[in-house]
Order: structure tokens, then sequence, then C-alpha cells
């Protein structure tokens, strides 16, 4: 019986080991998806107020004295390994981002997503489009204007 009290406590040790590999394993593999979906999650509540943005009004690109168009403060919080591209040369209308390899694009409407620039003390659309590398926490804001001579909506981001 004491010689088999060593081999019962190495075996249980064993299994207690082989029993925390697979949890490890378990967890490595479910981080991903789990921060997949909170992108995912995320970036569709932004388009959906990139929408409602499109719904109010927009500020008027060749009148100076037009107002701000109706815009949207919100801070991005994204994990490790996470680009978001607003709008692409393919597509202007479309969020493409990319979760550690896995590529999707969420389409907000007929708008051009364009970063912002300011001029003459107003934000206006840059010729690029706004990217974010990496994960971390971004501030932006979204402001909608329409081009009345080249009839362009633009969300603007920066």
């Amino acid at each position: 019986m004491v010689d088999s009290l060593p081999v019962a406590m190495a075996a249980s040790m064993a299994v207690l080991a082989a029993i925390a590999c697979l949890a490890g394993l378990g967890l490595s593999r479910a981080e991903p998806v789990v921060s997949t979906a909170s992108v995912d999650s995320r970036l569709l509540e932004l388009s959906n107020d990139c929408r409602a943005l499109m719904a109010s009004a927009p500020r008027d690109l060749l009148d100076p004295a037009s107002p701000q168009g109706a815009t949207k403060r919100t801070t991005l919080s994204l994990p490790p390994g996470t680009n978001v591209t607003f709008g692409s040369e393919e597509d202007e209308g479309t969020m493409i981002y990319e979760v550690r390899g896995s590529r999707k694009a969420i389409a907000i409407g007929q708008v051009r997503l364009r970063e912002g620039v300011e001029k003459g003390g107003v934000m206006v659309p840059s010729n690029k489009h706004r990217a974010i590398e990496g994960g971390g926490r971004y501030e932006i804001t979204i402001e909608y204007e329409y081009d009345r001579s080249l009839n362009e909506k633009y969300l603007i981001i920066y």
C-alpha cells in the first residue's frame, strides 16, 4: 500500500497537467473568436450610426457659412491585431476590417468614406481613406457632408 501512494500521486498529477493543457489550448483558440465577435458588434453599431447620420442634415461643402453637418463622436476599443479601413478605391461606402487574419466588410450605402482634413477652419473630405492599424483605443468623429457640384455625399472621419 505504501508503494502505491507515490504511483497514484504521479498519475493524479499527470491527469491534472493534461487537463490544464487542454484548458489552455481551448482558451487560446477561443480568444480570436471572442475578439472577432467584439469587433463585429462594435463596427455594426458604428455602421448603424453612419446610416443615421445620412438621414440627417449634411454640411454643404459649397457654402462657407454652412453649419456643421450631423456628427457622431465615438470611441473605438479594438483588440490587438485589428485593422479597419473606412472606404476603399473599389468600394467607397464600405468599412473593411481584419481581426487576426479574418477579413470582413460592412456596407454603409451610397456615400464616400474619407479622412477629414482641416481647411479654412472646417473639416472637409480629403482624397484618402481613413485607416486604423493595430488594436487600441481611438476617439473618432464622423461628420456628414454634401458636395452639390459633384452630387456626392461624404462621411468624413477625423
